[in-house]
């Protein structure tokens, strides 16, 4: 299970379980089932249990996180409890159907997918990138068509698909659950 997530989108407040990022305009975060709030390096982080513990931007919310055509980056901090599973990390749309995801597989790679009905494109590092109990930084880029997953600053792409946009999506944004 994922256990503690230091968000790209640097949330702001450090407690609660409403926060806002720092973007122009801020998405309001809401922390389900309360996660942990704790420091790493004087940095704001969230531990989530891997299972119900979640941090959700609400669709209405998250118009433009929708990424259709432009190009975009994610990034975080990551560690991860165990190995051999499949682990969420974010979820912007329906498998299969619309939007995007990262996500760790049971082979322990990171995965990027973008949706369009009845399509879907992957980039993925290689099966064992990823070990427990381990600090990762990790980054996607879309440009274009192209996906780059970097883990600690190093392109880490293995197989690299060519995404289509993804479909529109008016689904909420969810870190840490598919």
């Amino acid at each position: 299970m994922m256990e503690e997530v230091l968000l790209g989108i640097s949330l702001k407040e450090g407690t609660g379980i409403i926060t806002h990022d720092w973007a122009k305009p801020h998405h309001p975060t809401h922390l389900i089932n309360t996660p942990t709030w704790s420091t790493v390096n004087d940095k704001p982080i969230i531990e989530l249990d891997g299972t119900s513990e979640q941090v959700l931007i609400y669709s209405g919310d998250a118009v433009d996180l929708d990424f259709t055509s432009e190009d975009f980056s994610i990034d975080g901090w990551f560690l991860f409890d165990a190995i051999g599973t499949r682990e969420a990390i974010l979820n912007h749309g329906i498998d299969d159907l619309r939007g995007y995801a990262l996500y760790k597989d049971a082979n322990d790679a990171i995965v990027f997918e973008t949706y369009q009905a009845a399509a879907t494109q992957q980039t993925k590092t290689a099966d064992g990138a990823i070990s427990a109990s381990t600090w990762y930084y990790i980054l996607v880029v879309r440009d274009g068509a192209s996906v780059r997953i970097y883990i600690n600053g190093v392109d880490e792409t293995t197989t690299a698909g060519t995404h289509i946009d993804p479909a529109t999506t008016t689904r909420q944004l969810n870190i840490g659950r598919a």
